[in-house]
């Protein structure tokens, strides 16, 4: 194993930190650890891999924390001219510390920031991941800056209650929208809800929903799959992991057969996670992504999921569903001495500035 001691934990906590560069040397436990602690799909080796695969320009450095010789925090991250980041993109749905505890969280947190050089950057989605950072922070020195307000808020239907008490919680006009656009569908044809979990037909599954994603304006944006060789190469490999993890879910509305909307999703720790979808721009009016929304909440409810995650931003048809938001927060740290120039240029220049460093 290609193991490198990184700086020492706190010895009154007894945890030690490591540095691997290679995923092979470390994805066991990894993965191990990502069961013992419930983590999001996510922060586990296989999304990581293929997203260093697709997106990575720098050096990777895989921080670990072990508490004797189990390990009990594992955080990722690139290198590049001295900086250290996350990795985290514009396809970076949802991001957290592996940690099986709060304590391995901030010794996991202190040993990243130990090799920040001037500058680290990371970004966390839940509020305890940032009061770990904090904490870590006040025993390194280090400044940081958090952007405020959290640069993303992802909205996310709880699945508590029954589906009937669901809808009842919605905008009436909502509901009507919803019951309209269904009963329109049915005037089409034979209306079918496809979920495959990609353990066969897996490049058929894929090349249709790749097809149907890029909804016209997508494709006009960039934002498509498709839309460029190193996108659709990630999303490949991510589909190839999770459905090996048994995670994934291809998700169609068809009418007579013909898919007219999709979903790429994963399903893990009882959350359906909705990455990516679209539409065919012939089906547009009868709102078939509004109608397979519907469809997927309502078995989210059937199968006992706990949430259904829309990701992302919280655009306004997003919140046609739900007010909860799950927050995204940026931080920024700095060497105490070195990285000081870096701060006064974040912390006191134009906003763009700040922003332009979320994502590389």
């Amino acid at each position: 194993m290609n193991e490198q001691s990184a700086e020492k934990a706190p010895a009154a906590l007894g945890s030690t930190a490591h540095v691997w560069h290679e995923f092979a040397d470390i994805e066991d436990e990894w993965e191990a650890l990502a069961e013992r602690a419930d983590g999001v799909p996510f922060a586990r080796p296989g999304w990581y891999r293929a997203w260093w695969n697709a997106f990575s320009r720098g050096g990777l450095e895989i921080v670990g924390v072990r508490s004797g010789e189990r390990l009990v925090g594992v955080l990722p991250m690139e290198r590049r001219s001295g900086v250290l980041a996350t990795l985290t993109n514009d396809h970076t749905p949802a991001f957290g510390l592996l940690a099986e505890d709060r304590a391995a969280a901030v010794d996991l947190m202190e040993a990243a920031l130990a090799r920040g050089g001037r500058r680290a950057t990371f970004v966390f989605l839940e509020d305890h991941d940032l009061d770990a950072a904090r904490e870590a922070l006040a025993r390194t020195g280090r400044r940081a800056i958090v952007a405020d307000p959290p640069f993303e808020a992802s909205p996310y239907v709880e699945l508590s209650g029954t589906h009937d008490e669901f809808m009842a919680g919605l905008n009436g006009k909502v509901r009507s929208e919803i019951r309209r656009r269904w009963r329109k569908l049915d005037k089409e044809g034979e209306v079918e809800v496809d979920v495959r979990d990609g353990s066969e037909d897996l490049d058929a599954l894929l090349a249709e929903g790749f097809a149907i994603e890029p909804s016209g304006w997508k494709a006009e944006q960039g934002t498509a799959i498709t839309s460029s060789p190193v996108t659709e190469r990630f999303y490949t490999e991510v589909a190839r992991w999770a459905a090996d993890k048994g995670l994934l879910r291809l998700v169609f509305l068809r009418v007579d057969g013909k898919g007219i909307a999709f979903k790429f999703g994963i399903e893990s720790g009882g959350a359906f996670y909705s990455l990516k979808s679209g539409f065919d721009v012939d089906a547009r009016k009868l709102a078939p992504q509004k109608v397979l929304n519907d469809a997927m909440i309502r078995r989210g409810y059937e199968t006992g999921l706990s949430s259904f995650e829309f990701l992302g931003n919280a655009d306004s048809w997003k919140r046609d569903w739900t007010s909860t938001l799950r927050e995204r927060h940026l931080v920024h740290t700095f060497g105490p001495v070195t990285g000081i120039p870096e701060w006064l240029a974040v912390r006191f220049g134009p906003r763009r500035i700040t922003m332009g460093l979320a994502y590389r």
